[in-house]
């Protein structure tokens, strides 16, 4: 809890044990909270309790000692529930970044393309120090009431911050399947911190409605569905279009940082990007947009698959840049689970074993590395585990959050160090972080790649 949550509920608490002024205090003390650092829904129950202290308070001037008793009850039911829910969904910290370098973020769009669509811009960069600079909201807006109290949770960015002469090299995040471009502030910011810029793509009216071959509309933005057969269908389909749509954006913004890098109108990106030599990193169906992005674009040398499943055309032919996926510690498919009654295992099943197969297909045609995270679960390879310490919400596995990030942010920065700008590579027998959590298996990548990386 903040600060100022903690002194509003001792207020209110102070306010029950000793009616009188105490109780005022308590609403003051509220009120002070909502001003300073901002109402949130979890801090309702709390609002409430202070108004009741009051209450119980005035019952106890004119001795009624029924209603006193009943508003003091109701406070502390309150101010429980408030501080639980506080506790539960608490405004978070994410880990500082563990580069030298200052972290700069703005904000951009692209203007719309063929399709019609705005793209969104989060850009995080090794800036200058200013700490005159405001400091950067995890978002804008929020992402449903549940969620609501994300714009409240600090970064370490710096708006605007001037960026440190370059040219640096360029690292796009795809994000997942109903995620946004935020998710993973944790790694970004630290890649930026270690002279990475990182460019997080959204698109603020969805993607709209896209065709199959037969030429019936899809909602590109339907759920992920595996109840039945004919909706898994269905979301294959919409993997696959959404995938290629959301790829063609990429292509969209690596044109556009190049633009930017030869003469950016509003003066910061000039000479700033390596636009010609980028990387992808994407978490959950991120991953598959990411591999997509290589295969159409050769700008794209080097891709980051952080736990996601691939879909379309890119699934079948592999990824033949450097390839890096990371991947949870959840169990896979059970022998008889392609075949169970339940249409949801049976599809997962399905799903599941055809996307390993061909990630392994993928990784004896081209090379690659696969290293599992013990202890993790999905959630884990982006900021989800920080919302919520109950895992049951957060999705997330028995790994500590700030253990798991700081292994992916050594693991992303050797990377991408090693692809984009021709760091040292770790020794064939380890894969460049000192974390026993890691089991890797490397495929040896074909000759032409290594040479390039040489």
């Amino acid at each position: 809890m903040r600060p100022l949550e903690i002194l509003a509920v001792l207020a209110v608490l102070a306010g029950l044990l000793r009616p009188g002024w105490l109780a005022a205090l308590a609403v003051l003390a509220a009120a002070a909270q909502l001003v300073v650092e901002g109402a949130r829904w979890q801090m309702v129950p709390v609002y409430l309790a202070a108004s009741l202290a009051v209450l119980a308070g005035v019952a106890e001037l004119s001795d009624r000692k029924g209603l006193r008793l009943a508003a003091l009850c109701g406070a502390m039911v309150l101010a429980v529930a408030g501080v639980g829910a506080a506790i539960a969904f608490p405004i978070f910290r994410l880990p500082p970044p563990t580069g030298s370098a200052p972290v700069g973020t703005r904000l951009l769009q692209v203007p719309a393309g063929p399709d019609g669509r705005v793209l969104s811009l989060q850009i995080w960069y090794p800036a200058r120090p200013d700490a005159a600079l405001a400091t950067a909201r995890y978002r804008d807006t929020a992402p449903g009431l549940l969620l609501s109290h994300l714009p409240l949770v600090p970064t370490h960015a710096r708006l605007e911050a001037p960026i440190t002469p370059g040219p640096h090299p360029v690292v796009l995040y795809a994000h997942g399947w109903g995620g946004f471009p935020q998710d993973n502030t944790a790694l970004v910011e630290d890649l930026a911190s270690h002279g990475f810029v990182v460019v997080a793509v959204g698109t603020p009216g969805g993607l709209g409605t896209g065709h199959a071959a037969d030429g019936r509309p899809v909602d590109l933005d339907g759920p992920l569905d595996l109840s039945s057969d004919a909706a898994t269908a269905t979301t294959q389909l919409i993997g696959a279009l959404n995938t290629a749509a959301r790829a063609r954006d990429l292509v969209r913004v690596l044109d556009t940082l190049a633009a930017l890098n030869a003469g950016d109108p509003a003066g910061p990106f000039t000479g700033a990007l390596q636009a010609a030599r980028a990387g992808v990193l994407g978490f959950s169906f991120g991953g598959s947009v990411a591999a997509e992005t290589a295969r159409i674009d050769r700008r794209v040398v080097a891709v980051m698959n952080m736990d996601g499943w691939l879909f379309g055309p890119v699934q079948r032919t592999g990824v033949a840049v450097p390839y890096l996926v990371m991947s949870d510690d959840a169990p896979l498919p059970a022998p008889g689970d392609e075949t169970a009654a339940d249409a949801g295992r049976r599809n997962w099943a399905i799903l599941m074993n055809r996307d390993w197969t061909c990630m392994r297909a993928g990784f004896a045609r081209h090379g690659g590395e696969l290293m599992f995270l013990t202890g993790s679960l999905h959630t884990n390879f982006s900021d989800r585990p920080y919302y919520s310490p109950i895992r049951r919400w957060s999705g997330a596995g028995r790994i500590d959050p700030a253990r798991a990030t700081a292994i992916q942010r050594r693991i992303a920065v050797t990377f991408f160090g090693r692809w984009l700008r021709g760091d040292p590579a770790p020794p064939p027998d380890q894969d460049g972080s000192p974390f026993p959590e890691i089991r890797r298996q490397t495929w040896p990548l074909p000759a032409p790649a290594e040479a390039a990386a040489g």
